[in-house]
């Protein structure tokens, strides 16, 4: 086997672990926010309970969308990463204010481990 072609088939398992890893951190990170919502006033109306965290990550996919496009054609789109950006940093706080009613008795890794989600999301796409 050639450089060449372990270069490719490299690349090519590297794309599909990013996949993997992208889309099982924001199924994660989705679940929890859909739990978040249902606990915080939406609880009662199921589309909204759904909808509630879909419009945030879909600021994320449009974004690095955006930044996919921006670097296919050699720029950098401002807007694209300020929309990522803002749609991550909104999931992590989201994810980890979720924790939990009594903030005095929960454990720093159930933190973590909201965090840890919607944080692989952000460096799986960067």
């Amino acid at each position: 086997m050639s450089k060449s072609q372990m270069e490719r088939y490299s690349l090519i398992a590297a794309g599909v672990v990013i996949v993997v890893l992208t889309g099982g951190a924001f199924w994660l990170s989705y679940a929890h926010l859909a739990e978040v919502a249902g606990a915080h006033g939406l609880g009662e109306s199921p589309i909204r309970r759904w909808a509630w965290p879909a419009m945030l990550d879909l600021f994320i996919v449009g974004g690095e969308l955006l930044m996919l496009r921006a670097g296919l054609q050699g720029r950098t789109d401002w807007w694209a990463i300020t929309a990522t950006a803002v749609g991550s940093v909104g999931s992590i706080v989201l994810n980890v204010a979720g924790v939990g009613a009594d903030r005095a008795t929960v454990p720093l890794l159930d933190y973590v481990t909201a965090a840890v989600p919607p944080t692989a999301a952000l460096l799986a796409f960067g």
